[in-house]
């Protein structure tokens, strides 16, 4: 008897609505649909499976017409936005009472708005098909003309982006070209093959051209897409060949733990064996370990002495070249005099202090210093315990409150003009960095800086800190530069959230395509505001999918395998073609 009682009140507890109500002598009510009722039991189906309750238990048996059930399911459809299924379950109760204008009001209705809704989402296949049930069911309906005249010119827009895409890589205009061809696959099915193909070729085509113009930066973000699109052979060699820029591009953002990594991945099979040992050499400069730079510049002179010039990959003397930039930036990371100089320049006026748990704070006034130091503490806990569920066990970080932007601006140890001028964002387009550097004995810590400004402790503060948290142990970190900074930005104040999400829409036109985005690893510098926008938007979209366990999973499944994997792992999504479109559509594109 109690196992009924309890199987009986989790249905009560989970039933949803349904076409009849079954109503227990206890007081309870089953939502469900009624199959059978004899003397001794009373069989329902409920969504859960089919299940009889003993007669005597049921006081009371509430009917519903299967139509009107329909009708009222159709109702709630259609208000919580579900226009698809407002339209089946319409067409249901339409096909019991074909002969009720009322019902076939409300089916034409729905059938309009899906099928506004389609082509609006480019979904042509799909809104041919409504168009034509709401043609059958109302031959002379006013708007089935006018939607069908709207697919058309889509479709014909469709052709004419395509056109003009392909003219303007015949022309070599290859980022307007671009911009064409992701406007033309959002009118493509999900996942069309033919697409993918499309877009894998152009940004082919995009990595050779800024190769050629020894933009390797930008080549090395075009080859990443063409991967992402799936694209192999070509574009993964020409990855493989520039991966020396993506070593240099992970010192310059001050992630040196990302460019040791890298650096293991060419080695010992370089094309050109000189190129690998002067950026360990560089890196070892950075680093502070001077001796063993000394040993490893001398070791990559003699290799490239003796191997001299190649033709395949980054040769040496361009290495030299993009790596002597890094070297002249890394005035915070290099050798201790380095150190000591950029302390003296820019600390020298600060007030040091070092009474707080996780941080040495440097701030213009005492009073700043403490009250931030206590502030940064509470605030790393929190971020920490939320996204590695505990605290790291590691040295403190270095955190620099400088008087003014002008101040801010002024410790950016890069030089103007340098050839890695675009491998990241300079301080004047920031309000705050996070990196890897040295203490004063050599050792390294990770240091955040920014400036006196008014949302610095509600924003910049917590952003930074994520970055802090993320180095100490987050498993997706620099799996993708996108979450690297959505993360950061979920902890900034809610102003400041809302005011990017106000930038996201009237940026959202000029977009980064989504497998473009994903496979950035640093930060474009010619296209800040869209980065940040897009990564914002796109890292609240996601984390909307589901509740806060599935967001902390796809955090620690992304940090493990591929984002697609991880995605279709955690919240059911098949491909990034399908994400995307699902994102665009919650956007309201």
């Amino acid at each position: 008897m109690r196992r009924v009682v309890v199987v009986l009140c989790l249905l009560l507890l989970h039933g949803p609505a349904h076409a009849d109500e079954v109503v227990l002598h206890s007081g309870g009510k089953l939502s469900c649909e009624v199959l059978e009722v004899t003397d001794t039991i009373v069989r329902i189906r409920l969504p859960r499976g089919v299940m009889e309750i003993p007669r005597a238990k049921v006081l009371e048996i509430r009917r519903e017409s299967k139509r009107a059930y329909l009708e009222r399911e159709a109702s709630r459809s259609q208000r919580t936005g579900s226009e698809r299924g407002a339209v089946e379950l319409y067409e249901r109760a339409f096909r019991e009472a074909q002969d009720d204008e009322s019902i076939q009001a409300k089916y034409e209705a729905a059938l309009e708005v899906y099928a506004t809704s389609l082509v609006r989402e480019f979904r042509f296949r799909e809104a041919e098909r409504a168009i034509r049930t709401l043609v059958r069911i109302h031959p002379n309906h006013p708007s089935a003309k006018r939607l069908a005249d709207a697919m058309a010119r889509e479709i014909t827009r469709t052709g004419v982006l395509l056109d003009r895409a392909e003219r303007s890589l015949k022309s070599g205009n290859v980022e307007v070209a671009l911009r064409e061809l992701e406007a033309w696959r959002q009118r493509r099915p999900v996942d069309d093959p033919h697409a993918r193909k499309t877009m894998a070729s152009a940004y082919l085509l995009a990595g050779r051209h800024a190769a050629s113009q020894t933009r390797l930066r930008a080549a090395l973000d075009h080859y990443r897409a063409a991967v992402a699109f799936g694209a192999h052979g070509e574009a993964q060699q020409a990855l493989y060949l520039l991966r020396p820029i993506a070593v240099l591009e992970a010192m310059r953002e001050g992630d040196l733990e990302h460019a040791r990594r890298e650096l293991r991945g060419i080695a010992t099979t370089y094309p050109h064996p000189a190129t690998p040992v002067y950026l360990e050499a560089v890196l070892s400069h950075v680093s502070g370990n001077v001796e063993h730079a000394v040993q490893r510049y001398a070791d990559a002179a003699r290799l490239a002495e003796k191997t001299g010039p190649k033709r395949a990959g980054v040769s040496y003397k361009l290495a030299q070249q993009y790596a002597s930039a890094t070297l002249r930036a890394a005035i915070a990371r290099p050798p201790s005099e380095g150190v000591s100089r950029w302390r003296e320049l820019f600390l020298g006026s600060l007030v040091r202090y070092d009474e707080g748990r996780h941080f040495t704070v440097y701030a213009p006034s005492a009073d700043v210093a403490a009250k931030l130091s206590k502030s940064s503490d509470a605030a790393y806990d929190r971020i920490a315990n939320e996204l590695l569920g505990r605290l790291p066990k590691t040295g403190k970080a270095e955190l620099v409150i400088h008087p003014s932007r002008r101040a801010y601006v002024a410790a950016d140890p890069s030089p103007p003009g340098t050839p890695l001028k675009d491998a990241s964002v300079s301080r004047e387009q920031t309000a705050g960095v996070c990196y890897d550097t040295l203490d004063e004995n050599g050792e390294r810590l990770v240091r955040v800086e920014t400036f006196a400004h008014s949302d610095w402790e509600e924003s910049t503060i917590p952003h930074e800190l994520v970055h802090v948290v993320q180095r100490r142990g987050l498993p997706a970190f620099r799996r993708g530069k996108w979450l690297d900074e959505g993360l950061a930005m979920l902890y900034e104040s809610t102003a400041s959230q809302t005011n990017r999400l106000a930038l996201w829409r009237r940026l959202a036109k000029g977009r980064m395509p989504l497998p473009e985005f994903l496979a950035l690893r640093s930060i474009p510098a010619e296209r800040v505001s869209m980065f940040y926008s897009q990564a914002h938007a796109f890292t609240v979209f996601l984390r909307s999918l589901g509740d806060g366990a599935q967001w902390t999973r796809f955090l620690s499944e992304f940090g493990n395998s591929e984002f697609e994997v991880a995605v279709r792992r955690v919240y059911q999504v098949e491909s990034v073609a399908v994400l995307e479109r699902l994102w665009l559509s919650k956007a309201g594109r």
